[in-house]
Order: structure tokens, then C-alpha cells, then sequence
């Protein structure tokens, strides 16, 4: 089960690690294309998968029961995740592989149709806001 781990104070509010059974974790995106929007990676999916949509529907609501749990009386808004679209961050560590399975680079994933792997290694909360980092462990060209 997905769970939230202590709160951790950072410069700009605080943040909880997320773990599936004490372990970090990730998951497969259906098929889709990054852009970039007022310097954002934003991830765009083909079609909605059901278990995509349903995973993001309850990472949501465990989101709002960790700040209802939290912050019992701030008013911050969640950064909401839709299935069709997510903000999604390029770490050092980011893979990339060509549909023949050799390595690719970065600088090409722009307009070609990709499948992530992603995970948000936690929750975060500000002033005005809270929601997930996603960041792309791996990226396959299809």
C-alpha cells in the first residue's frame, strides 16, 4: 500500500517521502508525448487508460487525506493530476532507449511518441498549494 512518511520542514513548507511497502515504486504511462508549456515538461497521454486514471484518482485522495491529516486547517489548493496530462521532471539519472532498445538521448524525446517510467518520490506542500513531483526514471520510444 502506498503510504506517506514523516513530515520533513524544507525551505519552502514541508514534504513526506512515499513508499509502497517501505520501498520506492513507479509505474508505466500509456503511450504519449512531452511538450514543453511556460517551462514545463508536461507529459500528454494518447488515449486513458482506466488503471492509469483510477491510480491518479486515488493518489489524489491519499494526497488530500495527508494534508486534511497535516495541516487540518490550511487552505491550500491540490495541484490536481489528470490522466490526460502531467508535469513530469528529467533528473541525471533519466534513461532513455530508441524502439530498438539502444540508448537515446534527451535532447531528442521532444514530438516523438514515448511510454514513461515515472515515480514522485514524495508530497509536497507550500503557502497556496500541495501536490506530487514526478520525475521520469526511464523513457521509451515506441
Amino acid at each position: 500500500m502506498l503510504k506517506y512518511h514523516e513530515l520533513i520542514k524544507t525551505p519552502l513548507g514541508s514534504k513526506s517521502n512515499l513508499k509502497l511497502n517501505k520501498s520506492d515504486w513507479f509505474i508505466q504511462t500509456p503511450p504519449g508525448y512531452i511538450s514543453i508549456i511556460n517551462n514545463n515538461l508536461i507529459f500528454r497521454v494518447d488515449y486513458n487508460k482506466q488503471k492509469y486514471s483510477i491510480f491518479l484518482n486515488k493518489l489524489n485522495e491519499i494526497n488530500k487525506e495527508w494534508k486534511d491529516i497535516h495541516f487540518p486547517n490550511g487552505k491550500q489548493k491540490i495541484v490536481k493530476m489528470y490522466p490526460e496530462h502531467i508535469e513530469v521532471k528529467i533528473t541525471d539519472h533519466t534513461e532513455v532507449f530508441d524502439k530498438y532498445n539502444n540508448i537515446g538521448y534527451i535532447k531528442d524525446i521532444y514530438n516523438k511518441r514515448l511510454m514513461l517510467l515515472i515515480t514522485t518520490p514524495n508530497i509536497w506542500i507550500s503557502k497556496k498549494h500541495y501536490g506530487n513531483t514526478w520525475e521520469v526514471l526511464q523513457v521509451k520510444y515506441i
